[in-house]
């Protein structure tokens, strides 16, 4: 960068402004998305969220903007990162899937499995129905969104 920067302003961003989620009949889930994300931004699912309003408790893999598929929970207010994690291939358009069923969680990407399949039990999450997208920019799309 070569140049000035006159009157800049920074904006914190809240989790509750990066996620967009609908209550859903069940704890369990299966959500699938084809994501198209703008570099260097991430994009993903999801789920299990307490208070769409106020989150502080919830499940979210996303893809890092850097080569990797991660998966994060939030307790009480505190990140557990990298539960899973896995390096891939990125391309516009390939379906990112997480299913939780009761306490198992695993993720696929383009079809295949990241990582193993690991535990969330934590009381906070488990019972939680509302599920959904998350991006940290509002110019990454989502298409082919499917919940069951």
């Amino acid at each position: 960068f070569d140049g000035a920067v006159d009157n800049p302003s920074v904006k914190e961003l809240t989790i509750a402004s990066l996620i967009s989620t609908r209550p859903y009949a069940s704890a369990d889930c299966d959500l699938s998305v084809a994501i198209t994300r703008v570099p260097r931004t991430q994009a993903g699912l999801v789920a299990r969220v307490d208070d769409p309003a106020n989150p502080q408790n919830f499940i979210v893999v996303f893809w890092d903007g850097v080569g990797n598929v991660r998966l994060y929970k939030r307790v009480a207010g505190t990140w557990t990162q990298n539960m899973i994690l896995g390096a891939v291939t990125y391309a516009d358009g390939r379906i990112l899937r997480l299913v939780c069923s009761g306490n198992n969680v695993s993720v696929y990407y383009n079809g295949t499995q990241v990582g193993s399949t690991t535990a969330v039990a934590d009381a906070g999450i488990v019972g939680n129905k509302n599920h959904g997208l998350f991006a940290t920019y509002a110019a990454n799309t989502f298409t082919e969104y499917t919940a069951a």
